[in-house]
């Protein structure tokens, strides 16, 4: 039989945040500008986060999963002991907010994000050959993504 490359968690909550204004920036202000910009963005996520993970005390906290272009992907609750996941999300998904709010878009405006949260059973593991890295899947990432991008934008 083959081996399982994924284990499932019952109780868990999926976070994307997306960047809305993120093309028409590199569009006014170039790929560069726009990249270092982005660059702050995702210290300061990747901060509260790592904060967020600290406070909760057992390790378990919220841990980043991806970024990718406009996108920050970040779960709690890959453990089902793990019964505050969804508050906990909801915690760090609010310090998010406020800590990039703070950073300045290349026009001169206050960073605008669009979260997204959804609790609910994933799949993760540690997936790919040549590249392996950790990432989650099911409906409730694709349904955490969809209220991200669906959601007005806003700045703290």
């Amino acid at each position: 039989g083959e081996a399982s490359i994924a284990d499932r968690y019952v109780r868990s909550t999926v976070m994307f945040v997306y960047l809305p204004d993120f093309d028409l920036l590199i569009e006014k202000h170039g790929t560069e500008v726009t990249l270092s910009w982005l660059n702050a963005v995702y210290a300061k996520l990747d901060s509260a986060v790592s904060s967020w993970g600290k406070r909760a005390g057992d390790g378990r906290g919220v841990c980043k999963v991806e970024t990718f272009n406009n996108f920050y992907m970040a779960v709690a609750g890959c453990d089902d002991a793990y019964k505050s996941h969804a508050d906990d999300a909801v915690v760090a998904a609010a310090l998010m907010i406020f800590k990039v709010s703070k950073i300045k878009q290349p026009d001169g405006k206050p960073t605008r994000v669009k979260v997204g949260l959804n609790s609910g059973p994933i799949c993760a593991g540690v997936i790919g050959i040549s590249a392996p890295r950790f990432s989650i899947f099911g409906d409730t990432c694709n349904l955490a993504s969809r209220m991200a991008s669906t959601s007005e934008a806003c700045a703290g």
